[in-house]
């Protein structure tokens, strides 16, 4: 598991960093200008909404973060996995590679636009792991992903077992405008002489908003709207 990309991630890299260079050039084009003459309703929207993310972030790294999937009787805890270390992606721990999985701190955050990749061992030399029946999810099964203050439901599309030199590296590390989850575990022949599978076992699933969720949406684009009016006015 722990060489599921090989020699593909220096190019992932590259896309990453690719991507993230983009995004913070839009961040800077649609911001609203420091000069910006902006009414007090205005201002008051923002400085709320800023508040109300700083709240959020607070509420995330106090709460644990978790992802069930009722069709295989998953429900796990999820840890944050740090970046990659050479040709490799860190992985959980095998000693709790039964009850937790882990999601890439550089990835989206579950539920925002985005690629978000979460992680699970199949099996250990002990018995099964947490992504063991991995596999048997069909498209529509739903898969739940708890980030602290949201419990954030997505629906699965597809389910692909793919050689690990087929690895479809820019497609699940690479932009989107979606809000994509990926679940990655191990799968295939086992290479005795590696100690690694030959395979994976990839599943696409796709945000499932509520109504909450949109009317949210809704208003911080009505916000961001607003401001960049504000600033081609000024």
């Amino acid at each position: 598991m722990a060489a599921f990309l090989g020699r593909s991630w220096n190019w992932a890299a590259r896309s990453l960093a690719l991507t993230f260079a983009v995004l913070a050039g839009i961040s800077l084009i649609v911001g609203t200008p420091a000069n910006a003459a902006l009414s007090p309703r205005l201002r008051h929207a923002l400085h709320l909404r800023h508040l109300e993310h700083l709240a959020y972030a607070r509420y995330l790294r106090a709460r644990p973060w978790e992802v069930e999937i009722p069709a295989i009787g998953v429900a796990v805890n999820l840890a944050t996995l740090g970046d990659p270390d050479g040709p490799s992606l860190p992985v959980p721990p095998l000693a709790r590679a039964a009850t937790e999985a882990g999601w890439y701190r550089f990835t989206s955050v579950p539920g925002s636009v985005g690629n978000s990749v979460i992680v699970g061992h199949v099996d250990t030399y002990v018995g099964p792991a947490v992504f063991y029946n991995l596999y048997q999810l069909r498209p529509g099964d739903a898969i739940y992903v708890t980030t602290g203050a949201a419990k954030e439901r997505f629906a699965v599309r597809w389910v692909h077992e793919v050689t690990k030199v087929r690895f479809p590296v820019n497609q699940i590390f690479g932009g989107t405008g979606r809000h994509q989850l990926w679940l990655i575990t191990c799968g295939g022949a086992f290479d005795y002489q590696t100690g690694h599978y030959l395979d994976n076992i990839i599943v696409s699933a796709v945000w499932q908003p509520t109504v909450k969720h949109l009317t949210r949406h809704r208003a911080t684009r009505r916000v961001q709207h607003a401001a960049r009016r504000i600033g081609k006015i000024t």
